[in-house]
């Protein structure tokens, strides 16, 4: 159901309902702002794919989300909605500012972030995941396979 709405000619919000994987990377790689008003995340693999196609990222404060996002993402108070329009609006402000389209702004940003992604990687997870199941078997005397 997508449904687009227009500010002043300027902002473009698009919401998409049950988006295909390659629709939803396609809408991220065309995004300038990815904002995710949470009140409870689990890992929050949304903003991870956010920033692995050069989305800014506001988010609320809870759970997971200072952890997954890095210090890369602008963290308000879970619920104060005054406040995440204003991040909203500094970010915009940000993405559409010289430094950022013209001065390597974005570039930095992007080369950034895909370092941060890397930490991500399943089969490097998977492998810590192993190793730290591993070692609290070891420790605790279970034996394993």
């Amino acid at each position: 159901f997508p449904v687009t709405i227009r500010f002043c000619g300027r902002l473009v919000i698009n919401l998409h309902g049950d988006a295909t994987e390659t629709k939803k990377n396609n809408l991220l790689a065309r995004a300038d702002l990815f904002v995710l008003p949470t009140r409870h995340e689990g890992f929050c693999v949304p903003i991870l794919e956010a920033f692995e196609n050069g989305c800014c990222v506001v988010a609320y404060d809870n759970s997971n989300v200072p952890y997954i996002s890095g210090g890369f993402a602008k963290l308000v108070s879970t619920g104060d909605v005054n406040l995440l329009a204003q991040a909203i609006s500094d970010t915009l402000d940000l993405t559409r500012s010289e430094e950022w389209m013209t001065k390597g702004g974005y570039t930095s940003y992007c080369s950034d972030l895909s370092n941060y992604c890397k930490k991500f990687d399943p089969e490097k997870v998977g492998k810590k995941f192993l190793h730290l199941v591993a070692d609290v078997c070891r420790k605790s005397g279970i034996s394993y396979a």
